[in-house]
């Protein structure tokens, strides 16, 4: 299945820091993504049920950080690596971000 062509508007706040993220920090999974992307949030300390013997904390966190990690994928700009089961600034993500923001 092709995928459409890279978005050829300018970059977002949100859309250029996810891929600085992603650039600085590796190939990082949803969980991890949404840590640096939203340090901040409250939802990362909340906890949920896991079973029936085990709470997880952060829930939800990890659902956020996939989604727009998926958005960015939609729109050609991160891949997601397979064997590192992580998502990656793409070519057209790399170069979204060297382009003059403006």
């Amino acid at each position: 299945m092709s995928r459409p062509p890279a978005t050829t508007k300018p970059l977002t706040t949100a859309q250029r820091r996810a891929l600085e993220i992603l650039r600085d920090k590796g190939p990082l999974p949803p969980r991890e993504f949404s840590r640096w992307m939203w340090p901040d949030n409250i939802a990362h300390q909340a906890t949920g049920k896991c079973g029936a013997y085990g709470v997880t904390r952060g829930t939800g966190m990890h659902l956020a950080g996939g989604a727009y990690l998926g958005k960015l994928s939609k729109a050609g700009l991160v891949s997601y690596d397979v064997r590192a089961r992580s998502y990656v600034p793409s070519a057209a993500g790399r170069a979204a971000l060297e382009a003059p923001t403006g």
